[in-house]
């Protein structure tokens, strides 16, 4: 899990997380706004390079076609 400065809203989790430059870094999992509701300029992301460990841990044949930067 990473955090990230960009508006996440109630509804954005699952998204992509896109960089600069346009590559997907990771899915949207949740904010970190207090319990009395005051909002949080960071929110919490699941990065590819987990999504795909946790893919190859259930070794169902799932391939994900990923940019690796080489």
């Amino acid at each position: 899990m990473f955090f990230f400065s960009a508006v996440a809203r109630l509804g954005n989790s699952g998204g992509p997380i896109v960089s600069c430059d346009g590559y997907i870094v990771g899915i949207v999992s949740k904010d970190f706004s207090l319990a009395n509701e005051t909002a949080s300029p960071f929110y919490a992301g699941v990065s590819t390079s987990e999504i795909i460990k946790a893919l190859q841990e259930i070794d169902e044949n799932i391939i994900l076609p990923v940019e690796n930067y080489e």
